[in-house]
C-alpha cells in the first residue's frame, strides 16, 4: 500500500473512530471502555509489532486483509533462510525467487545453511540490491564437487551485491 494511501486511510479511520467516541460519551461523563484493534493504530506502531511477530504469525495477519498484507510482506521477506533437504534449499531459493522477483527488493539477508556451489553461484547471480548479509552456515566440504570449468561458467554469471557487508 503506497504511503500517501495509507495516511488518508489511517485519517479517515481517526475521524470515525474520534466521532463514534464522541457520541458515546456526550451526556456522559463516566469512563468509557476502549475497544481499539490493530486496524486503528498508527502505520508506525503496527509496523513495530508486525516486526517482533515470528514469520508463521505474519503469514497468518497478511491473510486477513489486503492492507494487513501490504504492511507484513516486506517485513516476512527480510530474512530467508533455506533448508537443507526440503523444498526451501539453496535450489529451491533460486526457483522460488525466478517465479517472485517482486520479493527480491524485500530480501535484506540470506541465511543458507548448506553449501552447493553451482546452486550457491546461481543465487548470487540474481541482483539484490537490498541484501546486506549473505551467511553459509555449512559444516565441512560443499554437498556437491563441481569442476573448475563449470566453476568459471557459473563465476562469469555473479553479480555484484552493492549493499552486501559481509
Amino acid at each position: 500500500m503506497r504511503e500517501e494511501h495509507r495516511s488518508a486511510w489511517y485519517q479517515q479511520r481517526v475521524r470515525t473512530r474520534a466521532s463514534k467516541l464522541r457520541s458515546q460519551t456526550s451526556g456522559n461523563n463516566q469512563a468509557q471502555e476502549w475497544n481499539i484493534s490493530l486496524v486503528d493504530l498508527p502505520p508506525e506502531v503496527l509496523d513495530t509489532i508486525v516486526e517482533l511477530l515470528p514469520k508463521t504469525d505474519m503469514a497468518n495477519l497478511a491473510a486477513v486483509s489486503k492492507a494487513f498484507k501490504a504492511s507484513v510482506e516486506s517485513k516476512f521477506w527480510r530474512k530467508i533462510k533455506s533448508r537443507i533437504g526440503t523444498p526451501r534449499d539453496t535450489a529451491g531459493l533460486v526457483d522460488f525467487l525466478t517465479v517472485r522477483p517482486d520479493i527480491i527488493p524485500m530480501i535484506r539477508a540470506l541465511v543458507l545453511d548448506e553449501y552447493h556451489p553451482s546452486h550457491t553461484r546461481r543465487l548470487l547471480s540474481i541482483k539484490m540490491p537490498e541484501v546486506h548479509s549473505i551467511l553459509i552456515l555449512h559444516a565441512g566440504e560443499p554437498i556437491k564437487h563441481v569442476s573448475e570449468r563449470e566453476k568459471r561458467a557459473l563465476n562469469r554469471s555473479l553479480v555484484q551485491q552493492p549493499k552486501l557487508t559481509n
